[in-house]
């Protein structure tokens, strides 16, 4: 008896470590642009909102760049500062405060003890979204806009801000292979 009671718990804890909220990526992009054509690509500095998690943080817009370079240049483009770009890369985020409920899974001697009832714990979490913004730099048209949506906390910044690059250029870059419209 006491082992199933440990194999449930077992399997109760990993389903909820499955359950735990990633990152959401999204991507929208102009059909009659094509994406293909761009290659050299510089950051566009625009002024930002009060509450913005990039002005509130130096840091932060550091560690943004340079992931967003990383990957940028890893899958062959080139970043020029003299003016020459194909198109601009304009960021800015956003937070709003999400409330839900989620379980709430006891500990193993608890299970025990309350027979294998868990209960569910209502709790408040920051989420930021990040957008991002790919400019075409003769004309100044919005061509590719990519969006990421995380809970926000102070575990491995820097982890997560790589993933998100990672995930944003690797959603562009299947993008700008797809065939375009006329």
């Amino acid at each position: 008896m006491n082992f199933l009671c440990v194999m449930s718990g077992i399997c109760l804890l990993l389903s909820a470590a499955a359950a735990t909220p990633a990152q959401r990526m999204k991507s929208t992009y102009d059909p009659a642009f094509d994406l293909s054509k761009l290659r050299t690509f510089d950051f566009k500095t625009i002024r930002r909102a009060p509450g913005d998690l990039v002005e509130d943080n130096s840091l932060t817009d550091k560690r943004i760049k340079k992931a967003l370079e990383s990957q940028m240049t890893a899958r062959g483009y080139i970043r020029t500062a003299d003016g020459a770009a194909d198109f601009f890369i304009v960021y800015y985020s956003k937070t709003k405060t999400r409330t839900g409920t989620r379980d709430s899974l006891p500990s193993l001697q608890e299970y025990e003890w309350l027979g294998g009832l868990g209960g569910s714990q209502t709790e408040t979490v920051l989420e930021g979204t990040f957008v991002f913004d790919f400019t075409d730099a003769s004309t100044g048209r919005l061509v590719w806009r990519g969006q990421v949506t995380e809970v926000m906390d102070r575990v491995k910044p820097v982890e997560k801000i790589n993933r998100a690059a990672e995930k944003l250029i690797k959603q562009f870059a299947k993008d700008a292979n797809r065939k375009r419209s006329s």
